[in-house]
C-alpha cells in the first residue's frame, strides 16, 4: 500500500514536471514570439554600432516586417541609410517615423542632418528643409544645443566665397542680400551654442570659423580655427580623435586661401597623421577638399616622397582606384626621376581611363597629360621616337570636344606642339587661354609659354615682351607663394637673353 503510494506520487510528480516544462516553454516561446522585433531592433544597433550598417539594416527590415508600425525601427533603418550616404532612402525612413510620432524630436533632428548632406551648397530646396527640421527639433526643445549647431551648419552652406562679387556695383560685402541673411543667421546659432557652454560650443567655434573661410574672412577663420583646436579634449569627447584630425583640414584650406602654403601644409600633414581613414572624414566630395588639397599641397612644396606615401594611402582605403592617384604618382615620381615608376603609374592611370566603370572627375590630371608626360619621360631617357609617339597621342586626346576645362587642354596641347618643334601652332593654344580670376596661373603660365615659344624660334625681342609680361602679372598675385616660383623662372630665361 505504502509502496503503491509512492508510485503514484512519483508519476503525478514525474507528470506535473513535464506539464511545468510544457508551459514554461510555452511561455519561453510566446515571448520570444513577441518581442522578435525588440531583438531584431538590438541586433540592429549592435551591428550600427559595429559599423555593419547593411547588416544593421537586415535586422531593421526584419524587425519592420513584424512590427510594421514602430517608429524607433524607421528611424533607426534611415540612419544607417545615412551613414551608407544612401540620402533618400534615409529620408523617406525619417519621414516614415514621424509620420507615426509626430513630436518624434530625433527624427526630426535626422531628417534635418539628410537634408543638409544631401543639400550641400548646391540644392538650397533640401539646405531650406534641413533649416525647417532643426527649427521644428528647437522649438520642441529649446535647449538643444546641438539642432542650434547643425542649423548654423545649413546656414552656412547658403554662403560661399566663389559668389562674393567685387565690382562698383557690389553692395558692402560683396555678397547678396540672402547670403548676407544666412550669414547672420548662421553666426546667431553659433554664437547661442558658444554662450551656453555646452558640449558643443568649441564646435561651434569651429563652425564659426568656417563661416568666416566662406565668407572670405580667412585671417579670422584662421584664428577661430586656433580657438577651437585649442579645445581639443571638449571635441574629442563630442566627435572623437578622428573628429578633431579632421579639423584641421579646413584650416589647411583656409592657410592656402590666404597663400600661406607653408602652414597649409603643416595643417594637412596634421589632419593626415590623426585621421586613420581621410576618406571617411568627409562627405562624396570630401577627398576633394581632404586628401586632395594635401597631396596638392605637398606637391606644390615639391615633397613629392610624401605626396606618394600619401597616394599609397588612398589607393589603399579607396573602394576603386582614380585616375588621379595613379597619374599623381606618376608625377612625383618623375620629378624625382624614377622614370619606370613614373611610367608604370602612368600606364596603370590610361589602362584605368580605358575602362568604362572608371568614374571620370574634373579634378586633377587628364588623360592628356598623361600622355604628355609619358612623352616627356620618353624624351628624358633618350628614346625620341617613342616620346613623339606619346606627345601625339596627347595631342589627339586634347583635340577631343569636351565640355569645359578649356585652359586645360589649350595649355596642354600648346605643350605637345612646343615639344615637336610645331611652334605656330603652340603660340596659337597658349593665346587662346584667356585670364581666369579663379584660375590666373593658367594666364600667367600661357604668357611664359609664349615667351619660351618665342625664345625656340630665336626672336629675342618678342620672348623678352611676354616674359616681361608674365613678371608683372605674376607680381600682381605675389601673394601666392606658387606665383613666386614663376617669377625666379621667368626671371632666369631674361637673364639668358
Amino acid at each position: 500500500m505504502e509502496s503503491k503510494s509512492k508510485k503514484t506520487r512519483n508519476i503525478i510528480g514525474i507528470v506535473l514536471g513535464i506539464l511545468i516544462v510544457l508551459v514554461v516553454w510555452s511561455m519561453v516561446s510566446a515571448m520570444g514570439s513577441r518581442e522578435k522585433p525588440d531583438d531584431d531592433k538590438h541586433l540592429g544597433i549592435a551591428e550600427y554600432e559595429k559599423g555593419n550598417y547593411q547588416e544593421a539594416i537586415k535586422y531593421y527590415n526584419k524587425g519592420l516586417e513584424a512590427k510594421p508600425g514602430d517608429s524607433c525601427l524607421f528611424n533607426n533603418r534611415g540612419l544607417a541609410c545615412y551613414e551608407l550616404r544612401n540620402y533618400d532612402e534615409a529620408l523617406s525612413d525619417f519621414s516614415k517615423a514621424i509620420e507615426l510620432k509626430p513630436g518624434f524630436t530625433d527624427a526630426y533632428f535626422n531628417r534635418g542632418k539628410a537634408y543638409w548632406r544631401k543639400g550641400e551648397h548646391k540644392d538650397k530646396e533640401s539646405l531650406k528643409k534641413a533649416i525647417s527640421d532643426f527649427s521644428k527639433v528647437i522649438k520642441l526643445n529649446p535647449d538643444d544645443m546641438e539642432a542650434y549647431y547643425n542649423r548654423g551648419l545649413a546656414y552656412s552652406s547658403f554662403v560661399h566665397h566663389w559668389n562674393k562679387k567685387v565690382d562698383d556695383s557690389s553692395k558692402l560685402s560683396g555678397f547678396s542680400p540672402d547670403e548676407t541673411y544666412n550669414f547672420v543667421k548662421a553666426l546667431v546659432d553659433f554664437q547661442k551654442v558658444i554662450d551656453s557652454d555646452s558640449s558643443y560650443s568649441a564646435l561651434a567655434i569651429a563652425g564659426r570659423a568656417n563661416l568666416f573661410y566662406r565668407h572670405a574672412n580667412w585671417k579670422v577663420a584662421i584664428m577661430e580655427y586656433k580657438k577651437a583646436i585649442e579645445r581639443k579634449e571638449e571635441i574629442i569627447k563630442v566627435v572623437g580623435k578622428e573628429g578633431y584630425g579632421g579639423m584641421f583640414a579646413p584650416m589647411g584650406r583656409t592657410y592656402l586661401s590666404l597663400g600661406e602654403i607653408e602652414n597649409s601644409y603643416s595643417s594637412y600633414k596634421k589632419f593626415m597623421d590623426l585621421v586613420p581613414d581621410p576618406m571617411a572624414t568627409f562627405h562624396e566630395q570630401g577627398p576633394t577638399f581632404g586628401m586632395g588639397y594635401a597631396l596638392h599641397v605637398a606637391q606644390s612644396l615639391k615633397k613629392y616622397e610624401k605626396a606618394i606615401e600619401w597616394y599609397d594611402r588612398r589607393i589603399a582605403i579607396s573602394e576603386k582606384p582614380k585616375t588621379s592617384d595613379y597619374s599623381g604618382k606618376g608625377f612625383c615620381y618623375y620629378k624625382l626621376k624614377e622614370y619606370d615608376k613614373a611610367i608604370t603609374n602612368y600606364n596603370k592611370c590610361l589602362d584605368l581611363y580605358a575602362t568604362t566603370e572608371t568614374p571620370q572627375h574634373k579634378y586633377g590630371s587628364s588623360e592628356g597629360d598623361a600622355w604628355r608626360y609619358l612623352g616627356m619621360i620618353y624624351k628624358e631617357k633618350g628614346d625620341i621616337g617613342r616620346a613623339e609617339k606619346e606627345f601625339r597621342n596627347a595631342i589627339r586626346v586634347y583635340s577631343k570636344k569636351k565640355k569645359g576645362g578649356g585652359r586645360v587642354r589649350y595649355e596642354g596641347r600648346g605643350l605637345c606642339y612646343l615639344e615637336l618643334g610645331e611652334y605656330d601652332k603652340a603660340i596659337s593654344d597658349f593665346e587662346k587661354i584667356k585670364e581666369s580670376k579663379i584660375y590666373p596661373q593658367k594666364y600667367i603660365t600661357a604668357q611664359k609659354n609664349i615667351g619660351v615659344t618665342y625664345l625656340k624660334i630665336g626672336d629675342k625681342g618678342k620672348a623678352e615682351e611676354y616674359l616681361e609680361k608674365t613678371i608683372k602679372l605674376a607680381e600682381e598675385y605675389k601673394k601666392k607663394d606658387e606665383y613666386k616660383e614663376i617669377i625666379e623662372e621667368t626671371e632666369k630665361l631674361l637673364k639668358e637673353i
